[in-house]
């Protein structure tokens, strides 16, 4: 079921709940049908002995700090399931992109290399033919674990990390995936304890066994999303958030930003969407299984700066991750 929610964003939540962005709506993908709400309750309250939609009662529960909370509003058409194909070709899956061609544009990563694809939806059958475009070649010869992929600025852009996780690279390619420019992104950086200092973290702080020390940027943990006049590489910081590593349409980097602290922490498996005014990052507060996690949306501004953070799901001795976003028409 859709429930419709203000501000526009859409929303994947694991297997829980699923949220697309769409002009002007917030929609929620829930496995069973709710009664559309106009105000919120907090999920604290709720309890995992009823049903789902019972649970979901509310979809917001506001930061100390910040916004407002998130409502419910009027419903939307339901999504229905129309086929399901499976396609060979690759170990490590990214979702599909969409460049305006007749076909969709895939990504995989398959033996320490990254392939890419057409699929013909009016023939999901038909074999796919995978050009490689990315291989142990471009990272000085260790192996390749990790990436992200999307179409912006007429280009197919991909940021991959290698299996150390201390290093990255920005690929970009035209339509048929010539390469058309390598970058590196990330090469063993260090966020140091004045920069954490900045953003709010006591580095002195007892009792925290990070306390006083610099923290390594984590390269295959990782978003990618385009930027007005490029695009923007975020790795996630242990203990703090992620360090944004701009690109200009050229490939060139043009400066970083780092988006996190007390406030807006957090963790692998967190993703974002341009907006009008900035960016709205779908922020996973852990990927710990074992361990409740919440789901949060981070507004920031055009240069990274955070503006608000709300809590949308959070249940208890629940572990909600993997928040990703879509754009539809």
């Amino acid at each position: 079921m859709l429930a419709k929610i203000n501000p526009a964003v859409w929303i994947a939540v694991s297997v829980v709940v699923l949220v697309a962005l769409v002009s002007g709506a917030l929609y929620f993908v829930l496995a069973d049908q709710i009664n559309p709400q106009t105000t919120a309750t907090p999920l604290a309250s709720t309890t995992n002995t009823s049903s789902l939609s019972e649970r979901i009662q509310t979809i917001a529960t506001p930061s100390p700090s910040t916004s407002p909370s998130v409502t419910v509003t009027d419903p939307a058409p339901k999504f229905t399931k129309v086929s399901e194909t499976t396609i060979d070709g690759g170990n490590l899956w990214l979702f599909p992109v969409d460049d305006g061609g007749t076909k969709l544009a895939l990504s995989t990563e398959q033996g320490n290399r990254i392939q890419m694809g057409r699929l013909d939806l009016t023939n999901p059958n038909q074999k796919v033919a995978w050009k490689t475009v990315a291989s142990t070649t471009d990272t000085g010869g260790e192996g390749i674990a990790d990436h992200w992929h999307i179409y912006a600025h007429d280009a197919h852009w991909i940021s991959f990390s290698v299996t150390g996780a201390n290093r990255s690279f920005l690929l970009k390619l035209d339509k048929d995936f010539n390469r058309l420019s390598l970058s590196n992104v990330v090469n063993k950086d260090i966020v140091s304890t004045a920069e954490l200092t900045a953003l709010g973290i006591q580095t002195g702080e007892t009792g925290n066994p990070m306390a006083g020390q610099a923290r390594s940027v984590t390269t295959n943990d990782m978003f990618l999303v385009a930027e007005p006049n490029g695009v923007a590489v975020s790795h996630m910081v242990p203990g703090v958030g992620a360090k944004i590593y701009r690109f200009d349409i050229n490939g060139q980097a043009t400066g970083t930003a780092l988006l996190g602290g007390p406030d807006y922490n957090f963790n692998n498996g967190s993703s974002a969407e341009k907006t009008e005014s900035g960016f709205t990052v779908f922020a996973t507060e852990t990927l710990n299984m074992v361990q409740q996690g919440a789901i949060k949306l981070i507004k920031a501004n055009q240069n990274w700066q955070p503006l608000s953070v709300t809590t949308l799901l959070d249940e208890a001795r629940i572990n909600l991750a993997m928040s990703t976003g879509v754009r539809l028409p």
